[in-house]
This record gives C-alpha cells, structure tokens and sequence, in this order.
C-alpha cells in the first residue's frame, strides 16, 4: 500500500544519459510483452485507466529489466539494504519478470467511489493495496488518486509520469545534481513495484522463506509499524525517507551488536521486508545506470 499523508524528504536524477533522444519516441507507444503475459487488467478500470495502467506496467518491467543486476556493492542498493539481503534484492526484480518463477499472472482492478466495500481503502490518500478477493486471489487495487483524481503531493507515483513524459537528457531524466529523490518516485511505475512487492508468489520466490501461515503478508509497509526508539510512537513519513532511515537504524543495531551492546532496539521489520525499500532502489538503480551524471551520492532525500 501507497499512502501519502504525511513528510516529504527527497531524491531525484540526472544529466546526460546513456540511451538517445530518439529513445523517447521509440518507446512511448510500445507496450513491454510482459504486460499481456503476466498482468490481467480487469473491466473495472475504463479504457483511459487502461491505457495508464499498461504504460505504468511497461514501465515497471522496463525498470526491473535493469534492476535485476543489482549488486550489493551499488549505492542503490546500500541505501536501502543490508548486505545480507545480497541474494534478496536482485531476486525480486527478477521474481517480477518472471511471474514468481512460473509465468503466474496477477489480475489489477480500478477502485471507484461505486464500490464502497474497496473505496474505503483509497481514503487517507492510499494511490494502491493489495488484496485477496473472495476467491482468495491477490490483486492490486488502485485508487483514483493513481490516476490522480485527486493528484497526490509531489513524490508519489501516479499515471502522470512515465518513462516517457521526458527524453534522457540533461533538459529532461538526466538533470545535473543534486538529485531530487522525489521526482523519480512519482514515477507510475514506482507505485506498481512498490505494489508488486505485497503479491505472496512474487515474494516467496524472492525471499524463499520457510513455510508461510495462512494469509501472512510476507513483504509490509513500514508506514504505520511500531517505532522501536520512540514507544508509543510509529513510523510515520513520506515513505522514501522511511525507507532510508530503517537502513539507517538496522545499521546502528548491527554496529552495536558487534560491539556486544544490546541496548540498541532492533527495528520492528527487516530491509528485506518493506515494499517501499524494493521500490526506491529499483528507480535509483534504473536512473544511475540510464544517465551517466546520476550520482547516488548527491541525491537529495525529499519530495520535491
């Protein structure tokens, strides 16, 4: 789940890119062959929510294409992992090309005020969740802010931009630094992995795990989790910068237990486990590897 409500801290990306001008035309109305293969857009969402939900998804896959080689020695993965989710991170972009390693396909539907049973999860500005209907299947639900009705604040990822809204240059993705995290989160795309990231056979494939119980949601929101220095208080930001700071703390506890001190509160979740953590270093990963002046270093946690 997406939800936007709160800070806003910020990154985004740079100058002269590696793929051409001619890019951008080339690609604005190719549709990923992976949309069709592993995606079912349900005939809830009208044909204009259609047309955003396909490039958004085109997006995404175009995006994990490159996100699958990442490594844990890259900043975008430092910046929101812990070196023993080396195996972890890479094997999740590839569980999204891959269906979760069985070409499964997941159905995404379109929530309107008509349908009030799922329209009570848009409220408090939620762009997306994740579901299983009465059959049991998950499914991404999207809310009208995605298709931004009303827009959300800057930052959050809606059907307003594509790959395909700027060229790969350094008047359009590829801008110097500093980098403003912000402008590449809001980024449909962005929304759709963050979404993926909650689907059960997408994330057990990734992440293995031992056997789940009934209806365990493996990978989380860190929005909303108990903040271990603050009791009584929760995490509660603009998510990209909740996803820095829970690599931030799960470093200081590793230090800590190294050191044999264990006042140090072990955070509520690991990196492996919050959505938003796959999400934001999946884009940094796409960006640094499509603009040659995108410098991890300089990127500016905030929203805008």
């Amino acid at each position: 789940m997406i939800q936007y409500s709160f800070l806003f801290l910020s990154l985004f990306v740079a100058s002269i890119c590696a793929a051409p001008p001619e890019y951008l035309s080339s690609r604005e109305s190719v549709q990923h062959p992976l949309v069709d293969q592993l995606v079912t857009i349900e005939p809830e969402c009208n044909a204009a929510e259609q047309k955003s939900i396909r490039h958004a998804l085109s997006d995404a896959y175009e995006i994990a294409e490159i996100a699958q080689h990442i490594q844990k020695t890259d900043p975008a993965f430092s910046n929101y992992f812990v070196k023993g989710d080396k195996k972890f991170v890479p094997a999740m972009f590839e569980s999204f090309l891959s269906g979760g390693g069985s070409h499964k396909k997941f159905p995404i539907t379109c929530v309107h005020a008509s349908s009030p049973e799922n329209h009570k999860f848009c409220l408090g500005g939620n762009l997306a969740f994740v579901e299983a209907d009465k059959d049991g299947v998950e499914k991404i639900f999207l809310c009208p802010q995605f298709f931004g009705n009303p827009a959300p604040p800057p930052g959050y990822g809606t059907t307003a931009l594509t790959l395909s809204s700027k060229k790969f240059t350094a008047q359009g993705w590829c801008t110097p630094p500093p980098h403003i995290l912000g402008h590449y989160t809001s980024l449909g795309a962005h929304t759709i992995l963050h979404e993926m990231t909650h689907i059960t056979f997408i994330a057990t494939h990734a992440l293995n795990p031992p056997r789940l119980p009934h209806g365990f949601r493996l990978v989380v929101d860190l929005m909303g989790q108990p903040d271990e220095l603050h009791p009584g208080h929760f995490y509660n930001d603009w998510p990209p910068a909740l996803a820095r700071e829970l690599k931030h703390r799960w470093d200081d506890y590793q230090a800590a237990q190294a050191k044999e001190d264990f006042s140090y509160k072990m955070p509520p979740v690991p990196t492996s486990r919050i959505a938003e953590n796959y999400a934001d270093s999946g884009v940094e990963y796409y960006f640094e590897k499509k603009c040659s002046n995108f410098k991890p270093a300089d990127i500016l946690v905030k929203a805008n």
